[in-house]
């Protein structure tokens, strides 16, 4: 609905017109995406119409600042704290797919549930993190600063723990998924950043961080 309203069609992507059907095509990614969607364009998915039908801005969404839980109905899809929450989510999963051993992409497989919960258990002892847990609140335990801890600071000591030493990935996924870590934090960063960014280093992480999901876990897609 989001993308229909914003006037993105099937785009998946808040920056460029990219679909999720050339996302999976490895020689549309190798030639890079064009960032050639502007703030204004996705007006409508930052903002909510009032009684009179004016837009005003969420108070605090711009920045992340949560600190309980969210549900998913309290969540505009599209704004910077939906994309803190969807892409800890993934990155959990794929995490947990490549911990469990899994070849496909099933979520809802009893061993990636089980590894998956495993690995948020020994966040929450070590670290004290709840991350992606099931909420009593409804939706999950995931906050905007639980994930900054997670996936966006940099050369942070509870970042680099979370994928050396919580998971038992095979020795030959550590420094993709660590690489994966990195790009995905700087995408962020950016994506939630009020400062002006360089739209062609951007396309070139996002090119960079596309191709290696696409070559190295072309199953779990």
């Amino acid at each position: 609905m989001a993308q229909i309203l914003s006037g993105a069609g099937r785009a998946c992507c808040q920056f460029c017109t990219t679909t999720f059907e050339q996302m999976h095509d490895l020689t549309f990614v190798q030639d890079g995406f064009p960032i050639n969607r502007f703030i204004s364009d996705a007006k409508i998915i930052f903002e909510e119409v009032d009684e009179e039908r004016f837009l005003s801005l969420s108070s605090n969404e711009r920045f992340n600042l949560t600190h309980a839980p969210l549900s998913d109905i309290d969540i505009i899809p599209g704004s910077p704290l939906h994309s803190y929450l969807t892409c800890s989510s993934w990155f959990m999963s794929l995490v947990s797919h490549l911990t469990a051993g899994a070849t496909k992409w099933s979520p809802t497989s009893t061993k990636v549930q089980y590894t998956k919960s495993f690995i948020c258990g020994l966040l929450k002892e070590k670290l004290n993190l709840m991350i992606d847990c099931a909420s009593s609140q409804g939706g999950t335990s995931t906050t905007g600063n639980v994930v900054r801890r997670c996936l966006v600071r940099k050369d942070d000591s509870e970042r680099d723990f979370l994928y050396w030493n919580l998971t038992v990935l095979p020795s030959n996924c550590k420094q993709v998924i660590t690489d994966i870590h990195i790009y995905l934090g700087a995408i962020l960063r950016v994506y939630n950043s009020n400062r002006r960014i360089h739209t062609d280093e951007l396309s070139l992480v996002c090119c960079a961080l596309c191709q290696l999901i696409a070559t190295k876990f072309s199953g779990l897609t």
